[in-house]
């Protein structure tokens, strides 16, 4: 998907849907600049093991309380 993949400037929101955990990580690891990422989630242990999968040079895990 080429939202996905190229760096895109200016003010744009991407929602990408996907089958399973896997599934998300591998189009999140899909581009040649991954610049950046985030993981939204209730779970910290969980968003820190998903972080870690993703290949960016930053990383936002946000937690929902």
């Amino acid at each position: 998907m080429r939202i996905a993949r190229e760096e895109i400037f200016g003010p744009v929101m991407s929602v990408i849907g996907y089958a399973d955990e896997d599934e998300a990580i591998a189009i999140a690891n899909d581009s040649e600049f991954g610049l950046s990422g985030s993981v939204f989630t209730n779970d910290v242990d969980h968003g820190v093991a998903m972080a870690r999968r993703g290949l960016h040079g930053h990383i936002r895990r946000e937690y929902l309380w």
